[in-house]
């Protein structure tokens, strides 16, 4: 699916069934989570400024 087709179908209104269908699986989801949250630790140093965290335990 391309980006544009992921915009559009938001647009059509989603289930959170639908949306949860169109997440990867969990080991790829979680990596990409702890990736969010290191990318904002570097970009946002202050902890009140950062959108996401990652507990590592």
């Amino acid at each position: 699916m391309t980006p544009k087709e992921l915009i559009v179908g938001l647009n059509v209104g989603m289930t959170v069934h639908e949306v949860a269908a169109q997440l990867p699986e969990i080991p790829v989801l979680r990596a990409h989570c702890r990736a969010l949250a290191m990318l904002d630790a570097i970009l946002s140093p202050e902890w009140e400024y950062r959108y996401h965290s990652a507990d590592a335990h």
